[in-house]
């Protein structure tokens, strides 16, 4: 059975003429935006001065990042059955909107709703996988993660 989504959760429609809209995205719109990457298992967490980006599948950890949280977001904009869809708007002006406003940012909301912290095994398990260049302090944060 396909999931139907509410479209206002992740966008307003504001009427700026007979067959034109605007789209915008407000604060709690974001949040949602956030907390759906969540149930996609994304997630990120300040790692050793830096930040760490990760996609929970099956409960395991594997490297992701913010470009594969906004094409995860962008086919959910391609291929998901919405309600309250407007007739008059089509799908090629909500993907407009995306790349046109970027509403993921790394801001404030982003760390609110997407931060998690990792275990020591879960950090191993991504370093295992991860083949972005090695973190000098990342020694450091094991040993003192491990005194704890």
């Amino acid at each position: 059975m396909t999931e139907v989504y509410d479209l206002a959760a992740f966008v307003s429609l504001k009427k700026t003429g007979k067959k034109g809209y605007q789209l915008q995205c407000s604060s709690s719109q974001e949040e949602n935006i956030y907390r759906w990457l969540k149930q996609q298992g994304f997630g990120f967490s300040e790692t050793a001065d830096q930040p760490i980006f990760f996609r929970r599948i099956d409960g395991q950890i594997e490297p992701a990042s913010a470009i594969a949280m906004k094409r995860k977001f962008l086919h959910f904009l391609e291929t998901a059955t919405f309600s309250n869809w407007q007739e008059d708007i089509d799908r090629e002006a909500l993907l407009d909107w995306f790349y046109a406003a970027a509403p993921l940012k790394q801001n404030h909301l982003f760390r609110k709703f997407l931060n998690d912290t990792l275990t020591m095994e879960e950090i191993r398990q991504y370093r295992l996988l991860d083949s972005t260049p090695r973190i000098p302090q990342y020694s450091m944060l094991l040993r003192s993660r491990a005194a704890e």
